[in-house]
């Protein structure tokens, strides 16, 4: 890559915080006003929730698809075109409460494999535990409702407890530690969605001390496998090899270099995204390339999102950045070569004014979720993004022929 990433720095008024609108001609906003003078619809999951995960499942026999979010209680409804919030969660209404594997345990992680194969993964913790332990389970998304199974961590035959789980490339990594307190020792472990009962002993390389962290990571870009804990970035060529620092990466273990989130790109090929807190975003090419990005202050990055709108007024690909005081968003060229990537707030919206009435522009975004379609009718092809945000709950934006709207879910 010869020429560097550039992001402008945002320079974001307090009045002006809030979720994005794309900006594909300048003009008009993929993300048009969530309230025009009129009251929100509201779907049942909590208005205070902080989403732990959110993923979308295909039931075989029959077909159905659903979406399962979870709040720490997980939550369900069918993915439909014609969804109307006055209906039950089977007809594509509200929202409806799914059972965790033991009673009264919550989930703290959430994730889906992917379409080759397919399991979901989640780790369940007993919150009135004097020591709350997490446990790791999957599941097949073709059976519903779903049925869950443990999977055992252990290190050098002392037990772990699982902390988080992240999905790169069908393989599934799991942040788990030993121990107490200060003397928790911290661990990866790694298995296949297409044999995930075969868990691997912790990861050579992995072993990240004692040190805890509320930000885990995984991705997969450029045939190499990246693991981000804390301030650290590792990558290998194999999910259970011998991880290592890549070639570049110096560690820096004060604030700005915090890891926040990573993103393997498809719009930039073979392209890794690292978000940093007070460093902005870098853009690696799995070789020797790091192109820095400039300050995103005051917002700290949470996570990146690709996504491609194929219905609505404002169809193409865009960039979401969910950060700590909202999102923002970039409309990618035609021909992408990575050289100044703009993120940006809304500017003019179908509704006017109305969106700066928004409680959700000014409040934690921790990341986007996006379906790019649901069914085939006379809108065309009907793409929904959902924003999972730290106690304001779930938001979400669905296509129509005209406009969009956000409702809270």
């Amino acid at each position: 890559m010869k020429k560097p990433l550039f992001f402008k720095t945002l320079l974001l008024a307090p009045a002006l915080l809030g979720l994005v609108t794309a900006c594909p001609n300048k003009e008009m906003g993929i993300f048009f006003s969530i309230e025009n003078e009129r009251k929100l619809n509201d779907n049942v999951l909590p208005n205070n929730a902080t989403l732990t995960g959110m993923i979308k499942i295909t039931e075989t026999s029959p077909n159905v698809d659903r979406y399962v979010a979870s709040t720490g209680y997980l939550y369900w409804v069918r993915a439909v075109d014609n969804f109307d919030y006055h209906l039950n969660a089977n007809q594509g209404g509200r929202w409806e409460r799914l059972d965790p594997p033991e009673t009264g345990w919550l989930c703290s992680a959430l994730v889906y494999s992917g379409t080759t194969s397919e399991k979901v993964f989640a780790v369940f913790y007993n919150p009135n535990a004097s020591v709350p332990t997490g446990k790791l389970y999957y599941a097949d998304p073709g059976v519903w409702p779903l049925g869950w199974t443990e999977i055992t961590l252990s290190t050098n035959n002392i037990a772990a407890t699982a902390q988080d789980v992240k999905i790169a490339n069908d393989q599934a990594f799991i942040l788990g530690y030993t121990g107490a307190g200060p003397e928790r020792d911290y661990f990866v472990w790694n298995c296949s969605a297409s044999n995930p009962s075969a868990l691997t002993t912790a990861v050579t390389g992995l072993d990240l001390g004692k040190i805890p962290s509320a930000y885990f990571d995984a991705a997969y870009a450029g045939s190499k496998y990246y693991v981000s804990y804390g301030y650290r970035l590792f990558e290998s060529t194999s999910p259970s090899g011998s991880f290592s620092t890549p070639s570049g990466y110096t560690l820096n273990t004060t604030d700005a270099y915090l890891i926040t989130g990573l993103l393997a790109s498809s719009f930039y090929t073979d392209h890794l995204f690292i978000l940093q807190k007070g460093r902005g975003i870098l853009f690696y090419d799995g070789g020797t390339n790091w192109d820095s990005a400039a300050n995103l202050a005051p917002a700290v990055p949470r996570s990146l999102a690709e996504i491609e709108l194929t219905a609505g007024p404002n169809t193409g690909k865009y960039l979401l950045l969910a950060t700590e005081t909202g999102g923002y968003e970039y409309q990618v060229p035609a021909s992408p070569d990575g050289t100044a990537i703009d993120f940006v707030l809304p500017t003019l919206t179908t509704n006017g004014d109305n969106y700066k009435t928004l409680e959700l522009r000014l409040n934690p975004a921790l990341r986007f979720f996006f379906d790019k379609g649901i069914t085939t009718n006379s809108n065309g092809q009907q793409d929904v993004i959902f924003a999972l945000t730290a106690g304001y709950g779930l938001w979400g934006n669905r296509a129509g022929s005209s406009d969009r709207q956000w409702n809270r879910e």
